[in-house]
């Protein structure tokens, strides 16, 4: 019983994990109906690198500079919205998520894809809460499109946190460091 434990915790942690890089990152490839779709997978990885490096505001310079060639590439106000949500500015980092959120909707209607479904409900949860985010997800689970592997991953997505989402991006030092400013503020 305890192994068991141990490999449902460790499957959870890998799934967090790629769902994160998922989310983050995208994986979508743009399609002809949507044009300026997406940024080059250095330029995300960039701005990502600027959040754990925690120079914020050349992580919003860039993708800011970005979004102007990119309008339709929803990890763009993702990636500021995590930016946002670490500095503690809550009008601001909902702005960018709900931004993205619209983009999915976006995208969505243009091509429906179980990855921006993901994506957007991750957006959800980081603007409107655990109730909206779970809600979302009922709705998910409930379309018949997806797979069985793609409904277990919902069913894993039901417990991961706004905190979860960001912290698996800074090595442990920096998630102390973050969580601390969080119980302090």
């Amino acid at each position: 019983m305890i192994y068991f434990n141990f490999m449902i915790k460790k499957l959870y942690n890998i799934v967090v994990c790629v769902s994160v890089c998922l989310f983050v990152i995208g994986c979508n490839e743009p399609t002809q109906i949507i044009s300026n779709y997406s940024a080059s997978q250095q330029d995300k990885v960039a701005i990502q690198n600027y959040i754990k490096d925690e120079t914020f505001s050349d992580a919003l310079r860039v993708a800011d500079s970005l979004l102007q060639f990119y309008p339709n590439d929803p990890q763009l106000p993702t990636l500021k919205g995590f930016a946002y949500y670490i500095i503690g500015d809550s009008s601001k980092y909902k702005e960018s998520f709900n931004l993205s959120i619209d983009i999915y909707d976006f995208l969505l209607s243009e091509r429906p894809s179980f990855s921006d479904e993901i994506n957007k409900a991750a957006c959800i949860l980081f603007v409107n809460g655990n109730g909206p985010f779970q809600d979302f997800l009922d709705k998910l689970e409930q379309n018949k499109e997806y797979t069985d592997y793609e409904r277990n991953l919902i069913y894993l997505w039901r417990n991961i946190t706004t905190d979860e989402l960001v912290l698996q991006f800074f090595s442990e030092d920096k998630r102390y460091k973050i969580r601390m400013s969080k119980t302090t503020t």
